[in-house]
């Protein structure tokens, strides 16, 4: 529906859409912290390329420094985390740039969602 209004380029064998000029953001930014063994990073070979960012372009799945998940800001590499060996709701996080404000509000907010996970998981396991 929207192909008339976007740009595209062919690079090895992939299609690639986009808007030639840039859309304001409309919504605050998004962070996720994805677990190594997501299928977005283990599954998608081909396309994995597609997640790098101008900061972040280091090979995924990779375990560096005793840091083995990744980042995503609006789903583009930004950085690494990993909960602490001692303490899971400890998490530790590696950015390749400094966090702007919405940004560190992003993060904070994925660290919470992903403490209340373990939480929840730990709880159900042990009654």
């Amino acid at each position: 529906m929207v192909q008339a209004r976007l740009a595209s380029h062919n690079a090895d064998g992939r299609t690639y859409w986009f808007a030639e000029h840039s859309i304001p953001r409309m919504r605050p930014p998004r962070i996720d912290l994805i677990q190594c063994y997501d299928e977005v990073i283990i599954s998608y070979g081909q396309t994995r390329d597609a997640l790098q960012s101008t900061h972040a372009t280091f090979p995924i799945p990779r375990y560096i420094e005793g840091f083995r998940h990744v980042l995503l800001l609006d789903g583009r590499l930004l950085g690494h985390w990993r909960a602490h060996p001692a303490d899971p709701a400890l998490i530790e996080t590696r950015a390749t740039r400094p966090l702007n404000d919405a940004e560190q509000i992003a993060l904070n907010r994925a660290i919470e969602s992903y403490r209340r996970f373990t939480s929840a998981t730990t709880a159900a396991r042990n009654p």
